[in-house]
């Protein structure tokens, strides 16, 4: 039996994250639709002051299931097919990539 078929909802398959983040990071058309987008989303309510953290997580597991699954599927043969936490595991990771990389360098106004 392999190690797919027995991973249950609340468990983690650390690999295939990583398989997936890795691929968001390198694939162009991905990363693009992260920063003009959602990156651009996420600036808004920076700068506005209704920024919140744990929305971005929902907002950025959308970003898994439009921009990064499909590609994925295509270029590497299969679905990953990433359960709750899982996608949680990697909006997290892009949360935080993204609030270290270009927010955090963003004035408030006053």
């Amino acid at each position: 039996m392999s190690l797919r078929l027995r991973t249950y909802q609340g468990e983690i398959d650390r690999v295939k994250v990583d398989e997936v983040i890795s691929f968001a990071v390198k694939t162009e058309y991905c990363y693009k639709h992260l920063v003009t987008d959602y990156l651009n989303n996420m600036q808004r309510r920076w700068v506005k002051g209704t920024y919140d953290r744990t929305k971005v997580i929902k907002l950025l597991e959308y970003f898994y299931s439009n921009y990064v699954r499909s590609p994925f599927k295509r270029e590497m043969g299969y679905d990953p097919a990433l359960n709750v936490k899982e996608r949680q595991v990697f909006a997290t990771y892009f949360r935080d990539y993204l609030e270290n990389e270009f927010l955090k360098h963003i004035k408030k106004p006053k």
